[in-house]
């Protein structure tokens, strides 16, 4: 996990990323990614001061990603998207999964994010 990771890490290098939660901090240090962070939850209802707040910190980081900690609603994506930013999920695993556990997370995680860089070998 730790070597794919890297890999993800480094095809991001140059690349900034916007995360949902600073929890992500702990991700990003370890694997190089250069994240700033919103205090977004994927269900919560997004205000247009939200919306300005994420297009300020876009400008300003030049962010290309959006990284989730669960699946957004419809909206929310779409909010993402109409930004300009490409949405992922990475599934911090706080909690015991309901389906699952913590390495077979840990595990999707990082295939989708092998998938949308075009490192997946699948």
């Amino acid at each position: 996990l730790d070597a794919r990771m890297k890999a993800v890490g480094a095809a991001l290098k140059g690349e900034k990323v916007i995360v949902s939660h600073p929890i992500y901090h702990y991700w990003a240090r370890a694997y190089g990614i250069e994240a700033s962070e919103l205090e977004w939850e994927p269900e919560m209802e997004i205000r247009v001061s939200d919306v300005e707040a994420l297009k300020k910190m876009q400008a300003v980081t030049g962010a290309k990603w959006f990284v989730w900690e669960g699946e957004p609603t419809d909206e929310n994506a779409t909010i993402i998207s109409d930004a300009g930013l490409k949405g992922l999920i990475f599934n911090p695993v706080a909690n015991r999964p309901e389906d699952g556990d913590w390495l077979s997370l840990m595990q999707k995680n990082i295939n989708l994010f092998e998938t949308a860089l075009g490192l997946s070998t699948e």
